[in-house]
């Protein structure tokens, strides 16, 4: 992580991190430390983006308020940075003010992970499992998703 500083007109220099080309405002990236991943907030964030046409692959501003979800800038802010870093949203994730970031669209790997937990039934067996489990990774939702889907499927008469 690179550390520059960037200057104002008025006051002490601000603090800015790079990594993998994305800048980081200090203020920010202060609030991350024993944040945890909500899956549920992360999933209500890519059904928001999905569901909204002005995310058509150009870049839009985005906060909390205004996709309609109740959390703080700084909750919101973070999950998405994960979720791009997930690579499940295209966006410019420097930090225009805390919790105001961009995002231009979801991600093909977006939409087939939204697409595996989108039901809220698979959703609810997935957290249950995972929970019982203590598995927390988005690769073990998607494991855990993918199997509840199978089983509906085994239970339709569909075999795979």
């Amino acid at each position: 992580m690179l550390l520059k500083r960037g200057l104002r007109s008025s006051g002490p220099s601000l603090l800015i991190f790079e990594h993998d080309n994305v800048l980081y405002h200090a203020q920010t990236l202060a609030y991350a430390a024993g944040m945890e991943f909500d899956k549920d907030l992360a999933r209500e964030i890519l059904l928001k983006v999905e569901a909204d046409p002005h995310f058509n692959g150009s870049f839009r501003g985005v906060s909390a308020g205004n996709l309609g979800i109740a959390c703080s800038p700084e909750t919101f802010a973070y999950h998405c940075v994960l979720l791009h870093e997930a690579g499940f949203l295209e966006g410019n994730m420097k930090m225009a003010q805390q919790g105001h970031i961009v995002i231009s669209r979801l991600t093909f790997k977006g939409h087939e992970f939204l697409d595996t937990i989108r039901d809220g039934e698979i959703w609810r067996l997935t957290k249950e499992t995972a929970a019982k489990t203590g598995a927390a990774s988005v690769q073990a939702l998607l494991a855990i998703a993918t199997a509840a889907i199978k089983q509906k499927l085994a239970e339709h008469g569909i075999p795979l």
